[in-house]
This record gives structure tokens, C-alpha cells and sequence, in this order.
């Protein structure tokens, strides 16, 4: 007798892998939302420049589609870096939204790369590592940049 279509699909990916999809999906909404305010409210060319880059490098179609495929993580709980109330950069401007800005991206960039090294140390998906990795190389250079730019 011949079974058919009775063996398991592979699972390719973990629990790891689902809440750092979910987890960086929620911490790219922040970072372009972040970066947006940069507009207007500084005009530091190396802030502006930073705040675009940020931005172009929170788009990640992929994390959507294995967010799709793989379901709903149980419990985001919180996610690292997360920014409480971005209400209070509006009202600032000039060298005080420059220096609160900072400060703001600092931990949230330092979150990103926490979830980033959970993910390359318990995660299962090749390309949810990848993606870590990348996520490692390019916020781990910003972190002293920033900070130079801060004056600590």
C-alpha cells in the first residue's frame, strides 16, 4: 500500500524566527516613523542624512511575507528599543529635538541589535538569519556615530 501526501512538510522556521519577524516589523514602523520627523525639525545635514537612511533601511518586503506565511506570533511582548511616545519629539526643534532624537535612536537602534542577536543565536530560517545579520551590520556602525554626534 502507497501513501501519499502523508509526509510532513520540513518546518523551515521556529518560534525564534516568527517573533523576530513580527518584532522587527513593529520596530521598522517605528524607525520610519522616527526618521519622518527629522523633516522640518533640524537642519543638521548629518541628521537628515542619517534620518533617510534609516528609513530606506526599514522597508523589508519579506518580513511582511514570512509574516504572512508563518502566522501570528503568540505574544509580541515588548520589543526591544521600542519607542514610548514619539508626541514629545514633535514639539521640539533645533538642537533640542537634535539631542532627544539621538538619545531616542540610540536604544532603539541597541534594541534592534538584541533582537538580532536572539534571532542568529536561537532562530531556524536561513534567510530570517540573513536578515539579522544585516540588521547587525548596519546598526552596530550607527551606534558610535550617533553617538559621536550626542557628544558621548
Amino acid at each position: 500500500m502507497l501513501l501519499t501526501g502523508c509526509a510532513a512538510e520540513p518546518v523551515d522556521h521556529n518560534s525564534t524566527d516568527v517573533l523576530f519577524t513580527h518584532r522587527m516589523i513593529a520596530h521598522n514602523a517605528q524607525s520610519v516613523e522616527a526618521a519622518r520627523l527629522v523633516q522640518g525639525r533640524t537642519v543638521n545635514a548629518r541628521i537628515i542624512k542619517l534620518a533617510t537612511q534609516i528609513e530606506q533601511s526599514a522597508f523589508n518586503p519579506q518580513l511582511a511575507e514570512w509574516a504572512r506565511q508563518w502566522g501570528a506570533a503568540p505574544d509580541l511582548g515588548s520589543v526591544p528599543g521600542e519607542i514610548g511616545d514619539l508626541g514629545e519629539l514633535t514639539g521640539l526643534s533645533g538642537h533640542g529635538f537634535t539631542s532627544r532624537w539621538l538619545d531616542t535612536m540610540i536604544v532603539h537602534h541597541r534594541g534592534a541589535i538584541t533582537m538580532a542577536e536572539n534571532e542568529l543565536s536561537h532562530g531556524m530560517n536561513p534567510a530570517a538569519r540573513a536578515y539579522a545579520q544585516q540588521v547587525l551590520d548596519s546598526r552596530q556602525p550607527r551606534l558610535p556615530e550617533m553617538q559621536g554626534m550626542t557628544g558621548g
